[in-house]
């Protein structure tokens, strides 16, 4: 959020134009390049079949597009840093949580 932030231009305007989808996959990519790492740590020695894991990087990929779509249509007013511990507090456990339920 923070290289979002320091965009700022180049992100309204992007958010605001025909692209705005261009923008909503880069950042789904870069996102669930990091959450899928947390995902796949979380479930080492559990059997965990790879489309749960899957899933659960994708379900919070979009939670987090979400939030960081809100935030730009807000002006980018809140500092990132807060929604990201605002973020953190959430979803501490949750991944956990969620390969035990799918686990075998």
């Amino acid at each position: 959020m923070i290289e979002i932030k320091n965009n700022q231009d180049l992100v309204m305007n992007t958010y605001q134009s025909i692209y705005r989808d261009l923008l909503e996959k880069y950042i789904y990519r870069v996102i669930y390049s990091y959450i899928i790492v947390v995902v796949e740590r979380q479930a080492i020695g559990m059997s965990v079949d790879q489309k749960h894991k899957d899933f659960i990087a994708h379900f919070y990929s979009l939670a987090f597009i979400s939030l960081i779509f809100e935030w730009v249509k807000d002006g980018m007013k809140d500092d990132p840093k807060d929604i990201v511990e605002q973020t953190g507090v959430l979803v501490q456990g949750d991944f956990k949580k969620a390969l035990n339920k799918y686990a075998k």
